[in-house]
């Protein structure tokens, strides 16, 4: 009697189905990965900015009315939601206070004023930034038309 090799169908399915399980564990840790890396850039935006920001208060004493090239912010792009404006600074009416905002890819929003630390969350707007510095007028890094300010870098 003849015996042939090779294997048979459900031999061949299983490979299929763990190969299937692997791929679907690799996309899933990726976009995690992702995610991850869009906050952190953002994070970062918010935290040089700051700094930025405070040096430009501590040589002029007042800030712009509004947002400037001469500020120096920089947003890294890439990581930003762009599917609405993304990236907030605001100034306090006397001049003498900023906050930022920012809401990454991922969805998670980032914001850092002049009188509190860099928080996660809960800020997603315009109003909602110049809150933390009890009002003031903002204005937006990128604009619905999907055009990045001059002044966000």
């Amino acid at each position: 009697m003849k015996q042939h090799s090779g294997f048979t169908i459900v031999e061949l399915l299983i490979v299929i189905v763990v190969i299937a399980i692997l791929a679907a564990i690799t996309i899933v840790a990726y976009n995690g990965i992702q995610n991850q890396a869009y906050d952190t850039t953002v994070k970062s935006d918010m935290s040089n900015n700051a700094k930025k920001l405070q040096v430009y208060l501590s040589q002029n004493s007042t800030f712009p009315s509004s947002p400037t090239t001469s500020l120096g912010l920089r947003a890294s792009k890439d990581a930003y939601l762009l599917d609405r404006n993304n990236f907030y600074v605001c100034f306090s009416a006397d001049g003498t206070k900023f906050a930022l905002s920012g809401i990454s890819k991922s969805g998670t929003a980032f914001a850092i004023s002049s009188d509190t630390a860099l928080q996660q969350g809960g800020v997603g707007g315009g109003d909602a930034t110049c809150d933390l510095i009890g009002g003031g007028s903002w204005s937006a890094g990128r604009g619905s038309s999907n055009v990045w300010a001059s002044w966000a870098g």
